[in-house]
């Protein structure tokens, strides 16, 4: 498990580089090649001390299933995130709009949600699923500044220069 902690955290950060892949997912690739590591070697120890695993494995595959389907929301919020991370529409700190409806800063991106704090000081938690299908408006790319709209209304008769 060390050596592809090593492995992992060498090959992150030369695709990071190239790609610009955030070194955020640094340990989410680590947790999941521990658990990857942790079944292949029970696997090979069972079938070195000659225990048949092919029940193992296709009771494995039907309980998979079952876990999916059970856990499908959480599932959509898990790859939502991957796609927030791969597709980067907003970072923290960024002044966001999600399909005209929920506007505000981003204050946190992790596994499960997004923390967005409004301008009445509301923190608003979003899944990443909804995020990953909805349109996203960032008002603070490319450039930092932030827009406030102020209707401003004028009788017909008043005078031009006065309101200028």
């Amino acid at each position: 498990m060390r050596i592809s902690n090593i492995i992992i955290e060498d090959a992150i950060h030369k695709v990071s580089d190239v790609t610009g892949l955030s070194k955020d997912i640094i340990p989410l690739i680590k947790n999941v090649s521990k658990i990857a590591i942790i079944i292949a070697s029970l696997m090979v120890i069972l079938s070195i001390w000659k225990i048949n695993i092919t029940p193992i494995i296709a009771s494995a595959g039907i309980a998979g299933a079952a876990v999916a389907l059970a856990a499908k929301d959480t599932i959509a919020n898990f790859f939502g995130r991957i796609s927030v991370f791969a597709d980067k529409p907003c970072k923290i700190g960024d002044f966001i709009v999600i399909d005209k409806a929920d506007r505000g800063e981003v204050i946190s991106i992790g596994i499960r949600s997004t923390r967005i704090k409004t301008v009445d000081d509301i923190m608003i938690t979003i899944p990443n699923s909804i995020i990953a299908n909805s349109k996203i408006i960032n008002e603070s790319a490319p450039t930092p500044n932030i827009r406030v709209r102020i209707p401003v209304s004028v009788a017909y008769g008043s005078n031009i220069d006065l309101v200028l």
